[in-house]
Parts: structure tokens; C-alpha cells; sequence
């Protein structure tokens, strides 16, 4: 296996599509909660990706050097969701979806088109409306999708980012400033002054342990009061020849270390190879 940059995520967009008003479904951090609550990830990620993922635990990659596992997640809770959307007044309607006011809860999710992500978004759609949620999947190729997300004309989106060794890519993706017209990053509008100062602290900190506790805080802050659902993490699975001895691979780029190869290495001969050599 070779780690990966790369995580994935079902991201909430906090705006109507002019952006002159709180969108009125997901600006609710208890919405956003709830959304998570009732995907069963674990699940998703063991149908789609088997032993190629894992369960993303925040906007970040467990091979970046601020990666935190102890970050506590928001769990499968499907009576917990429920609670919460009973108490925002989303009550079971006639057909199962909920309503309030008379509207439906219902939004669509967006994505360019992916067999994987395809396959996530459907069994995402499956696990919402188990809960009265009503989704669509509107499938995009990828410049009508890069026009969307550009201009922040979605409800939610199904998408990855490819970050970069150092945490500094959050100053690009999820704080507020990051917001802009015509740009992919922060697509949802978040905006949290608390994650905003710690993610500030921890990339000006002078020293290691400091910037980690900075960043955890956080980490731990995005994650409850979440802009997006986060998914998974893709690894990316590297065939190599048996005669070939290699050093480890680069997340970021897996070629810098071919110098380093041995084409001459002690070779792995197999039964068969035996046979033949003889």
C-alpha cells in the first residue's frame, strides 16, 4: 500500500446559492450533526473501497505530521439524528420524508462523476432516507462541476481534496477567509473564529508540541460543528516487480526515490521460476 494526501467529504453548503442568506437547512450546526450521525461510514467505506480506505476523521490525513486519531467523533447514532431533527420541528410525513412547514427536508447531493463516488453517494442517499431524509444525486462531468463549485451554486457536494504535507492547506480549504467568489476552496462558506485563530496558532507556533495542541483544538472543533461530513481516505495500492528492492514511498510523490532502487536486489525465485531456470 501507498499512503495518499487525499481525503473525501460531503460538504454542507451554509449559504443560499446568491449567498445573501443562511441557507435554510444546513446553517443549523444541529442539522449538520444530526446529517452525520446517520451515515454509517464505516459501512460506506467497507462496501466501496473494502481494505483501500479508512474513515476520514477530520479535514486532514492521518499521514500528514499533524494527523490526530484521538480526535472524538460524532458517532452512527440513528436515534440520536432523529432526536435532533424531531426537536428542530422535521417531524415524519405522510410518506415517510419529513416536513416542516409544509417542506420537504430535502436536498441534493453533487458530484462529478466517479464510479466510487457514485457508489457513495448512493449508499448515502440509502442511509438518509432511512432517517425521512429525501436526497437526489445529480451527476456532473467535471468543468460543469468546477463551474458549480466555482460559484458556489450547490446544495451539498460530494468531493476530495489532494492537500499537502503541511497542515498550511487548511489556510486554502476550510477557514472563512478562504471564502471568495469563483473559487473552489471553502466552497460552503464556513466561517468558525474559534477553528480560524487555532489553525493561525498552530502554523505560526514555534515548536512542534505547541502547534500540535493548536491544531488539534482545531481539529476537534471542525469536527463538532461540522461544514461537511467527513468520508474517507482512498489509499492507492502499488504493484511492483519482485526483482526490484525499493525504499519507502513518498505520499506526495513516489517517483523521488527511484535513484535509490536496486534493479540488482536478491531475487525472489518461486516455485515455478525454479522449474524453469532448471
Amino acid at each position: 500500500p501507498a499512503p495518499r494526501f487525499e481525503y473525501a467529504f460531503l460538504e454542507f453548503n451554509l449559504h443560499t446559492p446568491d449567498g445573501k442568506a443562511p441557507n435554510p437547512i444546513f446553517a443549523d450546526r444541529r442539522m449538520r450533526r444530526a446529517l452525520t450521525m446517520a451515515l454509517d461510514r464505516k459501512a460506506i467505506v467497507r462496501n466501496v473501497l473494502d481494505s483501500l480506505g479508512v474513515v476520514s476523521l477530520g479535514p486532514f490525513t492521518r499521514t500528514q505530521w499533524s494527523a490526530d486519531t484521538t480526535i472524538r467523533q460524532l458517532p452512527f447514532d440513528t436515534a440520536a439524528a432523529a432526536r435532533t431533527l424531531d426537536s428542530l420541528g422535521w417531524n415524519p410525513g405522510p410518506d415517510g420524508v419529513r416536513l416542516r412547514n409544509g417542506k420537504r427536508l430535502s436536498f441534493t447531493i453533487t458530484l462529478p462523476a466517479s464510479a466510487i463516488r457514485s457508489r457513495v453517494a448512493e449508499l448515502a442517499q440509502q442511509q438518509f432516507a432511512r432517517l425521512g431524509v429525501e436526497t437526489k444525486i445529480e451527476l456532473l462531468d467535471v468543468p460543469a462541476f468546477q463551474s458549480r463549485l466555482g460559484a458556489h451554486r450547490f446544495e451539498t457536494m460530494l468531493f476530495s481534496w489532494g492537500t499537502t504535507p503541511s497542515p498550511s492547506g487548511l489556510n486554502q480549504t476550510w477557514v472563512s477567509h478562504a471564502f471568495k467568489p469563483n473559487t473552489y476552496y471553502d466552497a460552503g462558506g464556513y466561517a468558525n473564529a474559534f477553528f480560524d485563530a487555532e489553525v493561525d496558532s498552530g502554523l505560526t507556533a514555534l515548536d512542534v508540541r505547541a502547534a500540535r495542541a493548536h491544531l488539534r483544538a482545531a481539529y476537534q472543533a471542525v469536527v463538532d460543528d461540522p461544514p461537511a461530513i467527513w468520508l474517507y481516505e482512498p489509499s492507492l495500492p502499488a504493484a511492483v516487480n519482485r526483482r526490484l528492492v525499493i525504499g519507502p514511498m513518498r505520499p506526495d510523490a513516489w517517483w523521488q526515490s527511484i535513484p535509490q532502487w536496486d534493479v540488482t536486489g536478491p531475487a525472489r525465485p518461486t516455485a515455478d521460476s525454479s522449474k524453469s531456470s532448471r
